[in-house]
């Protein structure tokens, strides 16, 4: 029987390509089933048991976790004012993934110090008396703010 490298190689992507692929065909089945499942609390624990299980499967422990406060989110805004709940969702979601992204790329600064892509991508100058010590965010790079250290 095939592995998912020999698959991933078969279609020219990556594993986790594969798994994420996997994934979007197995949740068709999974909602199907959905349909038999009583209406009510023990339907919303099928949902939420197979969503976790097909994004543990296709992304990772970490994604559960990242998922969580959107969920939160979602679940209390229906419950607080159910009438405008997708509109709260909306804005706080995406503040959230904005939160996230921007965090990112503080960790990726503070990883990978000024990296040539960034100094190329950003065209920040580098003083020949000083040497780059780290980037504080990719947002500082684009405004030519790193910090330097003195020799």
């Amino acid at each position: 029987m095939a592995g998912l490298e020999d698959v991933a190689g078969v279609l020219g992507v990556s594993v986790p390509v594969v798994r994420f692929l996997l994934c979007f065909l197995a949740s068709i089945p999974c909602s199907w089933l959905a349909r038999f499942t009583p209406a009510g609390a023990l339907r919303n624990l099928y949902a939420a048991g197979t969503g976790a299980l097909l994004s543990y499967y296709a992304f990772g422990a970490a994604a559960n976790f990242l998922f969580f406060f959107p969920i939160l989110v979602s679940y209390g805004s229906m419950l607080v004012y159910r009438r405008r709940c997708g509109v709260i969702t909306f804005f706080i979601a995406f503040a959230f993934l904005i939160a996230w992204s921007e965090l990112l790329a503080v960790i990726d600064c503070l990883v990978f110090p000024c990296t040539n892509y960034l100094l190329e991508n950003f065209s920040i100058k580098i003083c020949k008396q000083s040497r780059i010590l780290c980037c504080f965010a990719q947002f500082c790079c684009k405004q030519k703010a790193c910090i330097l250290a003195r020799n």
